[in-house]
């Protein structure tokens, strides 16, 4: 069985996009947290590189 990196790729962005989601309402929720915001940001930036992962990979 081969190993598809498109999928992994892809996988890599939803699970990225979803915590995404999780820290901005944190940092909704609780706006004077401040470890929120670097949380947010963090995820931001893991979801644009998975973004890049998966045009990358593609044919």
């Amino acid at each position: 069985m081969n190993l598809d990196f498109f999928t992994l790729y892809v996988i890599i962005l939803l699970n990225s996009l979803t915590l995404t989601i999780v820290w901005a309402a944190i940092c909704h929720a609780y706006r004077p947290f401040a470890a929120a915001r670097y949380g947010l940001a963090s995820c931001i930036l893991t979801t644009f590189g998975g973004c890049l992962l998966a045009l990358e990979a593609l044919p």
